[in-house]
């Protein structure tokens, strides 16, 4: 039962990080540039608020690697099955072993590829 939810609690981290990465992706395609800070994601008219980790309540690390990266990281206590498939929170949906992480501290790189995820639009 502990190692059981250990793993619930991991998956929570997983669907967090995912909803931020969706967020700063978000971000680019509606400003044309990635947040220097996960704080600039939250936004109470579009109901956003950035989610923390479910234990701790302690925010995600988020660090920029470049103009169209970055890495985010959180604390795992468990190692996920290496077959692990965690859905995507895409528009679009989709499944993906990306989120494979060990115990401890895993930091996920994510580049942002400016040909598929294109800006918005402006208006006006």
């Amino acid at each position: 039962p502990f190692e059981a939810r250990e793993r619930n609690i991991d998956g929570i981290r997983v669907s967090n990080l995912q909803t931020i990465q969706y967020e700063i992706i978000n971000f680019w395609q509606a400003k044309g540039t990635i947040p220097k800070t996960l704080d600039e994601l939250n936004d109470a008219t579009r109901g956003v608020s950035v989610p923390a980790d479910p234990e701790t309540g302690e925010p995600y690390i988020y660090k920029t690697t470049g103009d169209l990266s970055f890495d985010l990281c959180a604390e795992f206590k468990t190692a996920s099955d290496k077959t692990a498939i965690y859905p995507q929170h895409y528009p679009y949906g989709g499944v993906s072993n990306d989120w494979a992480h060990g115990a401890g501290e895993t930091c996920f790189h994510r580049p942002i590829d400016k040909d598929f995820y294109q800006p918005y639009p402006k208006k006006g």
